[in-house]
Protein backbone atom coordinates (compact mmCIF):
# COMPACT_ATOMS: atom_id res chain seq x y z
CA UNK A 1 0.00 0.00 0.00
CA UNK A 2 1.47 3.52 -0.87
CA UNK A 3 1.31 6.35 1.37
CA UNK A 4 -1.86 7.88 2.11
CA UNK A 5 -2.02 11.54 2.29
CA UNK A 6 -3.83 12.93 5.69
CA UNK A 7 -6.16 15.22 3.96
CA UNK A 8 -7.74 12.43 2.04
CA UNK A 9 -8.14 10.59 5.72
CA UNK A 10 -9.44 13.62 6.86
CA UNK A 11 -12.35 13.63 4.04
CA UNK A 12 -13.08 10.06 4.90
CA UNK A 13 -13.68 11.45 8.30
CA UNK A 14 -15.69 14.60 7.25
CA UNK A 15 -17.78 12.28 5.02
CA UNK A 16 -18.65 9.93 7.87
CA UNK A 17 -19.57 13.38 9.92
CA UNK A 18 -21.62 14.95 7.03
CA UNK A 19 -23.64 10.89 6.86
CA UNK A 20 -24.20 11.44 10.59
CA UNK A 21 -25.36 15.23 10.13
CA UNK A 22 -28.24 14.50 7.32
CA UNK A 23 -29.39 11.64 9.65
CA UNK A 24 -29.52 13.89 12.30
CA UNK A 25 -32.55 16.05 10.51
CA UNK A 26 -33.72 19.25 11.02
CA UNK A 27 -33.30 19.26 14.76
CA UNK A 28 -29.56 18.55 15.11
CA UNK A 29 -29.53 16.10 16.81
CA UNK A 30 -28.80 12.52 16.29
CA UNK A 31 -30.41 9.93 18.29
CA UNK A 32 -29.34 6.11 18.55
CA UNK A 33 -32.69 5.59 15.49
CA UNK A 34 -30.81 8.60 13.52
CA UNK A 35 -27.62 6.38 13.89
CA UNK A 36 -28.92 3.37 13.08
CA UNK A 37 -30.97 4.89 10.06
CA UNK A 38 -27.86 6.73 8.69
CA UNK A 39 -25.96 3.66 9.21
CA UNK A 40 -28.75 1.28 7.05
CA UNK A 41 -28.78 3.87 4.12
CA UNK A 42 -24.81 3.23 3.00
CA UNK A 43 -24.30 1.18 0.18
CA UNK A 44 -20.27 1.07 0.80
CA UNK A 45 -19.46 -1.50 3.61
CA UNK A 46 -16.29 0.83 4.51
CA UNK A 47 -18.30 3.97 4.71
CA UNK A 48 -20.97 2.12 6.41
CA UNK A 49 -18.38 1.00 9.57
CA UNK A 50 -16.83 4.21 9.88
CA UNK A 51 -19.96 6.02 9.99
CA UNK A 52 -20.98 3.94 12.73
CA UNK A 53 -18.19 3.39 14.57
CA UNK A 54 -17.73 7.39 14.58
CA UNK A 55 -21.77 8.15 15.87
CA UNK A 56 -21.04 5.65 18.69
CA UNK A 57 -17.51 7.10 19.50
CA UNK A 58 -19.09 10.65 19.26
CA UNK A 59 -21.69 9.19 21.62
CA UNK A 60 -19.35 7.95 24.19
CA UNK A 61 -16.98 10.99 23.79
CA UNK A 62 -19.43 14.00 24.30
CA UNK A 63 -22.81 13.15 24.71
CA UNK A 64 -23.06 9.71 27.29
CA UNK A 65 -25.35 7.42 28.01
CA UNK A 66 -28.86 8.03 27.05
CA UNK A 67 -28.57 11.37 25.45
CA UNK A 68 -28.00 12.37 21.92
CA UNK A 69 -25.73 14.08 19.96
CA UNK A 70 -25.54 17.51 18.51
CA UNK A 71 -23.87 18.96 15.41
CA UNK A 72 -21.19 20.37 17.47
CA UNK A 73 -20.99 17.10 19.15
CA UNK A 74 -19.65 15.73 15.58
CA UNK A 75 -17.47 18.74 14.74
CA UNK A 76 -15.28 18.57 17.89
CA UNK A 77 -15.35 14.75 17.75
CA UNK A 78 -14.24 15.32 14.07
CA UNK A 79 -11.38 17.59 14.80
CA UNK A 80 -10.04 15.70 17.68
CA UNK A 81 -10.09 12.48 15.57
CA UNK A 82 -8.36 14.04 12.56
CA UNK A 83 -5.31 15.33 14.96
CA UNK A 84 -5.01 12.49 17.17
CA UNK A 85 -6.18 9.30 15.34
CA UNK A 86 -4.94 10.71 12.39
CA UNK A 87 -1.93 13.74 12.53
CA UNK A 88 -0.24 12.14 15.65
CA UNK A 89 0.29 9.21 13.85
CA UNK A 90 2.48 10.41 10.65
CA UNK A 91 5.65 11.30 13.14
CA UNK A 92 7.50 12.43 10.07
CA UNK A 93 4.62 14.13 7.91
CA UNK A 94 5.35 12.50 4.66
CA UNK A 95 1.99 11.30 4.68
CA UNK A 96 0.65 7.70 6.52
CA UNK A 97 2.80 4.34 5.88
CA UNK A 98 1.40 0.82 6.17
CA UNK A 99 3.20 0.64 9.51
CA UNK A 100 1.83 4.27 11.00
CA UNK A 101 -1.15 2.87 10.27
CA UNK A 102 -0.77 -0.12 12.05
CA UNK A 103 -0.49 1.62 14.97
CA UNK A 104 -3.43 4.05 14.60
CA UNK A 105 -7.42 2.89 16.40
CA UNK A 106 -9.21 0.61 14.55
CA UNK A 107 -11.57 4.11 13.58
CA UNK A 108 -8.48 5.62 12.32
CA UNK A 109 -7.74 2.53 10.00
CA UNK A 110 -11.35 2.68 9.03
CA UNK A 111 -11.08 6.34 7.60
CA UNK A 112 -7.58 5.16 6.43
CA UNK A 113 -9.76 2.15 4.43
CA UNK A 114 -11.96 4.75 3.19
CA UNK A 115 -9.98 7.21 2.23
CA UNK A 116 -7.28 4.14 0.04
CA UNK A 117 -10.92 3.79 -1.86
CA UNK A 118 -11.05 7.44 -3.61
CA UNK A 119 -7.76 7.08 -4.63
Amino acid sequence: MARIAKHRVHAALDRAVQNLKLAAGPDKRLAKADLKHAVDVIEDQTERDLTDMFGRFTGHRDAGKGKTVGFGDLDKAADYAKKKMVDDYDVNQNGLSKKEIGKMSFTGQLAVRLAAKDL
